[in-house]
């Protein structure tokens, strides 16, 4: 079996001292569960977040009465409830690391971002501790190359925690044995930057602004709830931050055109629509498709504009003098004939009705089409 690989040898004990840190990381594609020996039942595809780390420090100390023993301090202090999960990790793994039985472990970590804040943090702990169990077999057996350390940190990782095979090595890894990248493995995940389209280095610019606004204003709701406690105890409370504010945020950079504007890079408006007698918001139209919104005729498109408006199924959408009787279009329709919408609501760019096509055909380079 495959496995049998990553099953090393006894060594003579020595001390050790290692450091890692490893992040925690994102499923754009996750895993519906695992069979036996935490195996997946589907592939997964994630990004690791490369600010999100746990940093773990461990004493290797050879144990005079040949038995394993372990020390967990997390943020300097003793931390017992993950020590049970940690003793049965150990117990998986030290068949393929038979050497761990003769040291004590003396572990010490800790996050850079907040403990069960909703951030994968039993990945990231699993992988960096993984990373320094690996470190310590190389200074045992220092003729290990970094392909075979990196796939048995992700192999030891994964009976930690599944999820934590793709914390080893980023920025995008894959687990799961998967016909469309030919060396993937159920055992371990593997990096597949090279096989990823440039698209998705862009991901950074724009999911960055997302997540920090969503994090501002989950502070905010908590300080609104701490707000509501402490009046009913008869109390003052002043929160640390500002109020509560359920705009999206302008994103600079990322796959747009000319973002200056202040429209270009900003959520379309959601105008109340009028079709067949009955009042419909304009996303519930769109459905998650590139969209042309205007409030005139669309008119012929270049032959390349045609192909690719066919190639995406682009939804034309005219608004007519019986919708938007709030005016939220009023300020694109004043600068712009024609708003390109992307899937998730943001606005592509606008133009005038003589520049639509070039609009349309550039969406082939900036988002790598392939036609």
């Amino acid at each position: 079996m495959e496995e049998n690989l990553f099953v090393s040898k006894t060594a003579t004990s020595t001390e050790f001292k290692s450091f890692w840190e490893a992040p925690s990381n994102i499923a754009l594609v996750k895993y519906w569960g695992k069979i036996s020996s935490q195996i997946p039942k589907n592939p997964s595809l994630s990004f690791t977040l490369s600010k999100c780390v746990t940093k773990t420090e461990i004493l290797f100390k050879p144990h005079k009465s040949k038995t394993f023993d372990f020390d967990f301090y997390f943020d300097g202090k003793p931390m017992t409830d993950f020590e049970i999960k940690l003793g049965t990790f150990f117990k998986l793994v030290s068949s393929y690391i038979p050497w761990i039985n003769e040291y004590k472990l003396v572990i010490k970590s800790q996050n850079s971002f907040p403990h069960s804040s909703g951030i994968a943090s039993s990945a990231s702990a699993m992988a960096a501790l993984s990373l320094n169990l690996m470190d310590m077999e190389r200074k045992l057996f220092p003729k290990m190359d970094n392909s075979f350390f990196y796939q048995k940190a992700s192999f030891l990782a994964r009976l930690g925690s599944g999820s934590a095979a793709r914390s080893i090595k980023g920025p995008v890894t894959i687990w799961g044995k998967n016909n469309a990248v030919s060396f993937s493995s159920d055992l371990y995940a593997v990096n597949i930057d090279d096989e990823l389209s440039p698209i998705f280095k862009t991901y950074q610019n724009e999911r960055y602004l997302h997540a920090k606004w969503t994090v501002a204003q989950t502070k905010s709701i908590g300080e609104m709830i701490e707000g509501f406690c402490a009046a009913e105890e008869g109390k003052e409370y002043t929160p640390e931050g500002p109020s509560y504010d359920a705009k999206f945020p302008h994103i600079p950079e990322g796959v747009f055109g000319d973002t200056s504007d202040m429209i270009t890079g900003c959520p379309i408006p959601q105008p109340i629509l009028n079709r067949e007698g009955k009042p419909i918001k304009l996303d519930r139209i769109i459905a998650s498709k590139f969209a042309i919104i205007s409030n005139k005729t669309l008119p012929m498109l270049s032959p390349k504009a045609d192909i690719i408006f066919k190639h995406l199924s682009i939804h034309f959408e005219k608004i007519t003098s019986n919708d938007d009787k709030e005016s939220r279009l009023k300020k694109i329709f004043d600068k712009y004939d024609f708003v390109l919408v992307r899937p998730d609501l943001y606005v592509y760019g606008g133009c005038d009705s003589g520049n639509i096509s070039n609009v349309i055909e550039s969406l082939e380079d900036m988002f790598f089409l392939k036609l």
